[in-house]
């Protein structure tokens, strides 16, 4: 386990590194500071799982890894088959020429941006916006104010 430093909306302001360990990017610390503590905290002190470091963010008590922009595969894909207008066109020009053009690409797309649920599930999923009435930490079960 390790010490991160947390805003209300989950993400990670800063690492603490055990006997501090030089590390060279800006949220690491090498021993926790004070910060204000009660319901208008806008950060706080929480235990986090030792793989995580400063991409992942915590949502509703759980931890995720964000090193990956999150990006909706529905509209993915919309922007991946390009405007009506220039699939028509290939299309049009596919009838006059006789190749399959529009239909390859359809079938990239297809391939690279799948809807597969399964798929859809690893780690893809939206991120969650807290609040500052509802932090990200109270969701964790050791914190004083639990929400079910």
């Amino acid at each position: 386990m390790k010490r991160v430093l947390v805003d209300y909306q989950g993400g990670i302001c800063h690492i603490v590194v055990p006997g501090g360990d030089e590390q060279p990017e800006a949220c690491y610390v090498s021993e926790e500071f004070p910060v204000v503590v009660g319901p208008n905290a806008s950060s706080k002190w929480v235990d986090a799982p030792k793989e995580v470091d400063q991409f992942w963010r915590l949502e509703k008590g759980q931890w995720v890894d964000r090193s990956k922009q999150y990006t909706d595969p529905e509209r993915a894909r919309t922007v991946a088959y390009g405007s009506f207008g220039s699939q028509l066109d290939m299309m049009y020009k596919d009838m006059v020429n006789g190749t399959s053009k529009w239909q390859e690409h359809v079938a990239k797309v297809k391939k690279d941006i799948p809807m597969d649920a399964a798929l859809l599930n690893e780690n893809r999923r939206e991120p969650i916006v807290h609040s500052m009435e509802q932090p990200s930490w109270s969701y964790l079960e050791d914190d004083d104010n639990v929400t079910v």
